[in-house]
């Protein structure tokens, strides 16, 4: 750390502004704000992770309206400012603000470097992941580039946004820090296996539901012997007493329809619920090696029902399991590669307001980099709105600035893409996501690229670790 004192302005994107102050490993710092600026409160979270690195930061420079937008003004209030602080090399940052403030920034800069100051500048590329710095060289101005190396962890990063964690969740790689190693998964390499989970996601309720519902469909079961002119006001009696929950399907058409326009087809549906509900949803296994694996897990047979999944995967849904799955495989891919660019990854991360804490955003993975930067890998078993992936975007950005980035990640094996048990939410997704022009990737079994097609057109389909190669967070050493 060095005798510096680095002036920004402060700007909702501030990791900007933090990254070449902790690089540089400045003793001062000191923001600039307009009233904006001081309104929105953009300065607390990048200040609390400056003083937690040891750089003193000062009282902000606070603007009128008026020096805000005026040249002059701000150029005079920050030369008395600078001629008042004569004891540490004064380090210009060109990263935040509007023109007007980093015109008047500059030409400060700039007339003080002709006058004979050591001051220096700096400007963060994050999309070159450089830093361009600009001194004295002669009598005129000189400039050179290096590369950013942050080693901000993800709290850290969303805490500059006024964020913070509400559930850290696991720690599944550091650069520095010891981490757990997950065990990798046995099972879903084997066809047979996905074909199981992905029949045991598509079936229904899980047997615990069932289970606890049994009484009570059997008691709609009987309702449902009474004309259909009755069926409306079991509905009321159904959902007023809380004797049943048939899921969103009929609790969508309760809140969407009169009751009485939607006895028939309440008939039908809650019919299909109890067929499905009274029988219990059992697999039989064929491939021998798989059995041998299980067989230690399903009380050596070679069967396995709902209760039985989360028996084998430890998990209770295919969501969770695939979330783990896919977790195991970046921690080993991160392994693989020591070279990489990735400061931290956790799974399960909570997001909540620095104020209130009130949760915004929960991300199954998130990526820190060297850079400073953020990105977010949302794992999918199952289909999901275009609503919720663009609310997913938007706190994201909220959280981890304009450079964060989402990508979502589903499963699919070559040899599962041409059977019927394959998904059909998940052949819709592909496409869903290629329409909306959002990043999406499969955990599959090959390095190569995949193909399907649906509604005509043709999906290609990138396995995960193009991911990292494509937003360099690791070297294609085969390139």
């Amino acid at each position: 750390m060095h005798n510096a004192l680095m002036i920004a302005v402060s700007t909702a994107q501030n990791v900007i502004n933090v990254v070449p102050a902790l690089q540089e490993q400045v003793s001062q710092f000191v923001f600039i704000e307009t009233p904006f600026a001081q309104n929105k409160d953009w300065s607390n979270g990048a200040t609390e992770v400056l003083n937690n690195h040891e750089i003193a930061v000062r009282e902000p420079i606070k603007l009128c309206d008026e020096a805000s937008t005026s040249i002059d003004l701000l150029e005079e209030r920050l030369k008395n400012y600078v001629n008042q602080n004569t004891d540490h090399q004064i380090i210009w940052n060109l990263g935040g603000g509007q023109k007007i403030q980093q015109l008047a920034v500059w030409r400060i800069f700039s007339d003080r470097v002709r006058a004979g100051m050591n001051d220096r500048a700096c400007y963060e590329d994050a999309h070159s992941h450089k830093i361009v710095w600009f001194h004295r060289q002669k009598s005129d101005l000189g400039s050179y580039a290096e590369k950013i190396d942050s080693d901000l962890n993800i709290n850290e990063l969303i805490r500059i946004f006024n964020f913070r964690f509400n559930d850290s969740g696991e720690l599944l790689y550091h650069q520095k820090e010891s981490y757990a190693l997950k065990e990798p998964d046995n099972f879903f390499a084997y066809r047979e296996f996905r074909e199981f989970c992905f029949n045991a996601a598509a079936f229904g309720p899980k047997e615990k539901e069932k289970t606890e519902n049994k009484l009570s469909l059997q008691w709609f079961d009987e309702k449902l012997k009474d004309s259909k002119e009755k069926i409306a006001d079991t509905l009321e009696q159904a959902f007023s007493n809380g004797k049943i929950n048939l899921g969103n399907l009929i609790r969508e058409e309760y809140r969407r329809n009169p009751l009485n326009q939607i006895a028939n087809i309440t008939t039908k549906r809650i019919a299909h619920e109890i067929k499905h509900t009274d029988n219990t949803f059992q697999w039989q296994f064929r491939n021998a090696k798989l059995i041998e694996l299980l067989k230690p897990l399903i009380n050596n047979t070679d069967k396995a029902g709902f209760s039985d999944f989360e028996q084998i995967t430890g998990f209770k849904g295919f969501g969770r399991y695939f979330e783990s799955i896919l977790s195991a495989y970046i921690q080993q891919l991160a392994q693989q590669y020591p070279d990489n660019a990735i400061q931290e990854i956790r799974t399960n991360v909570r997001v909540g307001d620095s104020t209130d804490q009130r949760e915004i955003a929960e991300h199954d993975i998130l990526i820190a980099t060297r850079w400073g930067t953020i990105f977010s890998l949302d794992a999918k078993t199952f289909s999901v709105k275009q609503k919720d992936r663009h609310a997913r975007m938007y706190n994201l950005f909220r959280s981890a600035g304009i450079y964060g980035r989402i990508a979502f990640v589903f499963p699919a094996f070559h040899e599962d893409l041409s059977t019927d048990y394959y998904p059909e939410d998940l052949r819709a997704l592909g496409y869903e996501l290629k329409q909306s022009n959002q990043p999406f990737y499969v955990y599959t079994d090959t390095e190569t690229d995949l193909s399907t097609t649906y509604k005509g057109e043709k999906i290609t389909l990138k396995p995960i670790k193009q991911f990292f190669f494509e937003n360099n967070l690791i070297k294609n050493n085969k390139l």
